[in-house]
């Protein structure tokens, strides 16, 4: 029987006298690598990227600026994030010694993050600041009115 390197590589075995397929043969051996290795070569990836940016320049322009803007939309989501943290440590806090300064610091979260909202749509294009503005304006609503609930801490 013969390997399937054999097969594969032409490499010449004598299995005339244990197989009588006729495959052994160098007429009819189909696997050789001249004639299967170049029906594989492909494009190169690097040449068909730059093909396509020189076709469209204002593409790659766009990718890019979508790109930065999701960069600063993502920013914005980590400074709600710490504003909710922060805003948690307040109530949580209520009542004990710490919580003039948790709500000191939960106020400037929050007042960061309300600041890069408006920042952010001011920034994004049209249609993306219509959605952004969408999702967000609600729940940084109900944000800001958690904030103005909290007791103003007493001074001692």
């Amino acid at each position: 029987m013969p390997t399937l390197s054999s097969l594969l590589f032409n490499q010449k075995q004598d299995h005339s006298s244990s197989c009588h397929c006729h495959c052994h043969h160098e007429d009819s051996i189909l696997f050789t690598p001249t004639r299967w290795f170049p029906r594989i070569r492909r494009r190169s990836s690097s040449s068909s990227s730059v093909s396509s940016i020189e076709d469209h320049p204002n593409k790659h322009h766009i990718s890019t600026e979508y790109i930065l803007q999701q960069k600063h939309i993502e920013e914005f989501e980590n400074l709600y994030g710490l504003a909710v943290d922060e805003m948690a440590y307040a109530i949580e806090s209520q009542g004990s010694i710490y919580y003039s300064g948790d709500l000191l610091t939960a106020t400037e979260a929050v007042d960061a993050c309300l600041d890069r909202f408006r920042h952010l749509m001011q920034t994004l294009d049209i249609d993306r600041s219509h959605t952004f503005q969408k999702e967000w304006t609600d729940i940084l609503f109900e944000l800001r009115s958690r904030l103005d609930s909290l007791p103003f801490p007493l001074s001692e």
